[in-house]
């Protein structure tokens, strides 16, 4: 888009051609780089909670595919949906500005494997400084506490919906498998508690009840099985799967976002076009995650009651 001779909103002087400029991408005001920089935020920034959008004073009258239609209308603004570009980066990257245009920790203009760091922060938005951090190292393998402790509900959150089915397949198949197993377990933990039970109620002090039931071998041989069962259990059914979830998780947000990247860019040749395409393709899906989460606790139960239901239908 051409700025020539627009007003620069930071010290009221027209923008000349060769001028270094900086465009908010919350609404869209073109000003200089310096007064950018010693403003510290865009010109216009308290008028970004009135969604403020800026205009042309001459307005270029670009060839733009409609995205519903798939047609070109010279007349019509650029849509996402039924949401102009401009109010809808306005709406959903309100601190964008003030991540990646104040030179906190990267220049917005600055790449990592063909990546911007703005369209980055686009496309990450909830969490994108940390991520993209960790995306500038150039490292392949990382960790993420994140998918450790919520995966596959963690994948389905940040839209990778396919790798987040698959992996939620794999833990429910291991679990099911492993279902007897866990009522072995459960068995053991009844006769553990017991014995310690039995042990308390005779001594009235647990001290006491404590060092005669480690002097008991034949109690210490079903504690320490069930312990040892314990541990496997959760081995196999927890500790390695997160794990993997956790050292290829940002590895797979990364690849994804550079594809999701790609294929903005080569639907429009439009920067504002460009960007509302990023973000709609990334971000975050919070309702997606609460949803998968709260099935996957309970998902294996259902599954075997199902199978209890079933089975006995056809005794």
């Amino acid at each position: 888009m051409d700025y020539k001779n627009e007003v620069c909103k930071g010290c009221n002087q027209p923008i000349k051609e060769n001028d270094d400029i900086v465009v908010c991408p919350v609404c869209g005001t073109p000003q200089h780089r310096s007064c950018w920089v010693e403003n510290g935020e865009c010109a216009n920034t308290p008028l970004h909670k009135e969604g403020y959008v800026w205009q042309k004073t001459q307005p270029d009258e670009p060839t733009v595919t409609n995205l519903q239609t798939g047609e070109n209308n010279a007349d019509s603004s650029p849509v996402l949906g039924s949401i102009p570009v401009f109010e809808q980066l306005s709406q959903e990257a309100q601190n964008l500005e003030t991540v990646f245009l104040r030179d906190q920790f990267a220049h917005k203009d600055e790449e990592f494997d063909g990546v911007s760091v703005i369209d980055a922060g686009y496309y990450l938005q909830s969490g994108a400084h940390r991520y993209i951090k960790r995306f500038r190292k150039g490292k392949k393998i990382t960790w993420n506490w994140g998918a450790f402790f919520f995966a596959p509900a963690w994948f389905f959150y940040r839209r990778l919906y396919k790798f987040g089915a698959i992996f939620l397949a794999l833990v429910v198949s291991v679990n099911l498998f492993s279902y007897s197993f866990l009522e072995k377990i459960d068995i053991q933990m009844q006769e553990v508690y017991t014995v310690m039970g039995q042990y308390i109620a005779e001594d009235g002090n647990t001290i006491v009840a404590s060092d005669e039931m480690m002097a008991d071998e034949e109690f210490m041989t079903l504690y320490t099985n069930m312990v040892k069962n314990m541990s496997i259990y959760l081995l196999i059914t927890a500790i390695i799967p997160n794990t993997v979830a956790a050292l290829f998780a940002d590895t797979l947000v990364k690849k994804k976002m550079k594809e999701d990247i790609a294929a903005a860019k080569e639907a429009s040749d439009e920067l504002q076009m460009q960007r509302s395409l990023i973000i709609s393709k990334g971000g975050v899906a919070p309702l997606i995650f609460a949803i998968v989460y709260f099935v996957n606790q309970y998902l294996v139960s259902i599954l075997i009651n199902i199978g209890s239901v079933v089975a006995e239908w056809f005794n």
